[in-house]
């Protein structure tokens, strides 16, 4: 397919920590194809939704100009039943509601694409005890459905778009 596609993990990861990330990759790797970025939910509750949101736009408008030719997506915040850094779930989900909104349609303006989980909810079906990490079937969703928003994107270059579509 002619396709490179970058994917790092970082247990923990925030937003601030991507940039020494991206800056490292760029190192040793050519700009990828596709970046798909998964990240923001270990910020949620540390800074608000609006800060929270410049700072991913910042990130994304930098990396820009590092990958010109590169296709950036955004992979929603899935939900969690337990957060960091408060007890408050319902102010918490909405939070992620409007980063998840907030980029999505920042990216998908832009020339971006966005991959959504709407199968994952924020129960013991699909998250592990500790609220935060998927199970084995959660897990199954998340990578099924970015496969299936990978290749969508991989057929479609060039063309901003959201996986599943909200339609």
């Amino acid at each position: 397919m002619g396709v490179n596609i970058w994917w790092q993990g970082k247990c923990g990861g925030k937003v601030l920590d991507m940039k020494q990330q991206i800056r490292t990759m760029l190192k040793y790797e050519d700009p990828p194809t596709i970046l798909v970025l998964h990240i923001g939910g270990n910020d949620i509750g540390e800074k608000s939704s609006k800060t929270l949101c410049e700072l991913i736009r910042k990130q994304f408008s930098w990396m820009r100009q590092l990958m010109l030719d590169t296709v950036f997506v955004w992979s929603q915040i899935i939900p969690r039943s337990s957060w960091r850094y408060s007890d408050n779930i319902n102010a918490m989900e909405k939070c992620r509601m409007r980063v998840n909104t907030s980029i999505a349609s920042f990216l998908t303006k832009t020339d971006g694409c966005y991959l959504r989980y709407p199968d994952i909810k924020a129960n013991e079906l699909f998250l592990m005890k500790d609220g935060v990490h998927l199970t084995s079937l959660g897990n199954n969703i998340f990578l099924n459905t970015l496969q299936g928003g990978l290749e969508m994107i991989i057929r479609n270059l060039g063309i901003n778009l959201t996986f599943p579509d909200c339609k």
